[in-house]
């Protein structure tokens, strides 16, 4: 969580970098810098794939968020193309 999160923080605020972080166990993520993120699996609460009754709904929902991540990316740059 040190050097490598600051590096990818850093590029997300220069570059435009997507980070997503995702939640599989329970942890503090209180004051952390990745907490104001977009967490997945998405839902009304930050709950980590763990806590799910139906894992591979969670996991479901993971994917699912991160080809709508890749799709907005995808039809960004074609619009910037244009």
């Amino acid at each position: 969580m040190g050097i490598e999160l600051e590096r990818a923080l850093e590029r997300r605020r220069i570059e435009g970098l997507h980070v997503v972080p995702i939640l599989i166990r329970e942890c503090d993520v209180d004051g952390m810098p990745l907490r104001a993120l977009q967490w997945l699996p998405s839902g009304d609460t930050l709950k980590p794939v763990k806590r799910w009754s139906d894992r591979d709904a969670a996991w479901t929902n993971v994917a699912k968020g991160i080809r709508a991540l890749a799709e907005g990316v995808r039809r960004s740059a074609a619009s910037a193309v244009r």
